[in-house]
């Protein structure tokens, strides 16, 4: 949901990421962009200021900026389980899950005990009472299903160990009247309901 982000290049110290900032650019995040496109923006960005500032350093044209070290966070190594797609979750936030994890790890779902890695999706402007995970259309746009709160459209997924398919390939392949997308540990219940 955020809409800038940025690049600081710092001197190094011991601390991690605690030297003083040389130089600091913000960098807008396009509704589109995935993990992986911000990633490739902010290295082009990065490797073209770095030369500025290592030349403006070397001729004592920078005054180094302490960092506030009280305003400080630790962001953790991104996990795989973490892309896990929680349908009760709304359309909003498992859009922007499928976003900012492509192309690592991929956010995922299971399908009749199939993992399926869900590569790309939109929000549709609708209500549904259905309940999350449900599959309610499938058409050649997309795989519409119902979350907590909103409609999300699948339009690109990976079968494990197959290449990324659209959504009608799989609707073509895939009988999906009644079905539901879901969470691994929902697996043994719908097992046992079955």
């Amino acid at each position: 949901g955020d809409t800038t982000t940025g690049i600081t290049i710092m001197q190094i110290v011991e601390s991690l990421d605690a030297g003083p900032i040389l130089f600091q650019s913000k960098c807008q995040i396009k509704k589109t962009d995935t993990g992986s496109s911000l990633f490739d923006r902010l290295a082009e960005l990065s490797s073209s200021e770095i030369v500025g500032v290592l030349t403006q350093l070397q001729n004592n044209k920078l005054t180094p900026i302490a960092q506030d070290s009280s305003q400080a966070t630790y962001a953790g190594k991104i996990k795989k389980h973490e892309a896990e797609i929680d349908w009760r979750e709304s359309a909003i936030e498992i859009e922007r899950k499928v976003r900012a994890f492509n192309s690592w790890p991929v956010a995922y779902s299971y399908f009749n005990g199939k993992r399926i890695r869900i590569w790309s999706v939109e929000v549709v402007d609708k209500e549904c009472l259905s309940t999350p995970g449900e599959i309610i259309s499938a058409t050649k746009s997309g795989i519409e299903v119902a979350t907590g709160h909103g409609v999300l459209s699948i339009l690109n997924m990976q079968i494990a160990g197959g290449n990324i398919i659209s959504a009608l390939d799989f609707i073509n392949s895939h009988d999906l009247h009644n079905q539901r997308f879901y969470q691994e540990q929902s697996t043994s219940a719908l097992s046992t309901s079955a």
